[in-house]
């Protein structure tokens, strides 16, 4: 009896173990790794809720900063007719309530009954951007590649600055900070939330007052990003 208590004992410990190795762990996040382009949300920023940059992406400005880092010959032209095109296509997966993935999951034909739906007329160059698209994503998952940008070039692009060493520094501290910090606030959201509110939960007598205003300047970077979506 006792040896199959022993047996029972030791066979749980192994699948404890088991279950624990094969449990997701909870990383560090780190301001200087790249972000991947996910072909679900067809943003850079599906990320750990931990990266001040999660959920930061729309599909229209990320695919273009997709195009381009990534097209063969990308030219203005061509990158104002994706915009244009992705912009209204965003505005339809809104109002439709339909993901852009699923969008693009559609032929031509079944995606102009929502352009119809949404009172668009949808043209015949839509037509051709939105196949050219379609047919750009499904390369990237037919050879399983999974595009990068980092961190820094994708907020730069985001607001059309170029970020100071300074600028670069503050981020990098605040992502450190903030990753620690969503561990004790989990459902915090910066789009929701100024700056004030933040600091009032960080708790600011952790820190310096440079530290505070690096703290502050990185913290109103993420919010532009959320308020151009």
């Amino acid at each position: 009896m006792k040896k199959s208590i022993l047996i029972i004992v030791l066979l749980i410990g192994v699948f404890l173990l088991q279950a624990c190795a094969m449990a997701p762990m909870d990383e560090a996040v780190s301001f200087d790794a790249p972000l991947y382009y996910n072909e679900l949300s067809m943003t850079f920023t599906n990320t750990s809720e931990h990266d001040i940059l999660y959920q930061t992406g729309n599909p229209a400005d990320d695919f273009i900063l997709l195009y381009r880092m990534h097209a063969e010959n990308p030219n203005p032209t061509d990158e104002a007719i994706y915009l244009a095109f992705m912009q209204t296509l965003y505005s339809i997966s809104m109002s439709q309530h339909v993901s852009m993935a699923g969008l693009f999951r559609l032929s031509s034909s079944e995606l102009k009954q929502y352009f119809d739906a949404a009172g668009i007329a949808m043209s015949i160059n839509d037509v051709v951007t939105f196949n050219t698209i379609q047919s750009e994503i499904t390369t990237y998952k037919e050879t399983q590649s999974s595009p990068t940008v980092s961190k820094r070039a994708y907020i730069e692009y985001r607001l059309s600055i170029t970020l100071s060493e300074d600028d670069y520094q503050g981020l990098r501290f605040f992502q450190d900070v903030y990753s620690d910090f969503m561990y004790d606030h989990p459902g915090f959201i910066i789009q929701t939330s100024d700056f004030q509110t933040f600091i009032d939960l960080l708790n600011p007598n952790h820190f310096n007052e440079s530290q505070l205003n690096q703290i502050e300047t990185a913290y109103n970077h993420i919010r532009a990003i959320h308020e151009k979506n």
